[in-house]
């Protein structure tokens, strides 16, 4: 657990975590694009799945999980996301915002 206060939207706020927190980050980022680009048609089933797919398992585990678990009241492999497509699905971050943000630049999401 981390107590650092992060900006909104949390992928663009990386540049206050210590450096180490923002490049295991960044690669598991990276990581996460490359599978997207390997498998494009994998579909998540749940909306854990679909943060670790569409985001990645370091900022999944570090707030998006903690955070979605705290406002759904319920683990995140419960929530079909079914209601995504119906909602238009969640805003994705842009790769180089991220990556701006992780190597400590500011950005705005």
């Amino acid at each position: 657990m981390y107590h650092t206060f992060v900006p909104y939207p949390f992928e663009n706020g990386l540049q206050v975590l210590p450096s180490l927190i923002r490049a295991e980050i960044l690669i598991s980022f990276i990581e996460s694009l490359l599978e997207l680009a390997r498998n494009p048609s994998q579909t998540p089933r749940n909306l854990e799945e679909y943060f670790r797919y569409y985001f990645d398992k370091e900022l999944t585990e570090i707030h998006l999980k903690p955070y979605n678990e705290k406002v759904w009241k319920r683990d995140l492999k419960e929530i079909d996301v079914d209601w995504l497509t119906i909602q238009g699905g969640l805003p994705v971050p842009s790769w180089k915002d991220v990556v701006k943000s992780a190597v400590g630049i500011h950005t705005v999401g």
